[in-house]
């Protein structure tokens, strides 16, 4: 699992700024959960925020 090119190129055109703009902030910095389940979930949230974009 993998954050997608969409939601990378978001957070390089906001990491800059510190991000407090951004328009998938509030995925990218929710809590991840344990373990590999919780991980796969934060990717999919984070990328599914970008596909909105």
């Amino acid at each position: 699992m993998k954050i997608s090119e969409k939601a990378n190129q978001i957070c390089q055109t906001y990491y800059a700024k510190q991000c407090g703009v951004c328009t998938i902030r509030k995925e990218c910095v929710a809590y991840v959960g344990l373990g590999q389940e919780g991980f796969v979930r934060w990717v999919l949230a984070v990328n599914k925020a970008a596909d909105r974009q």
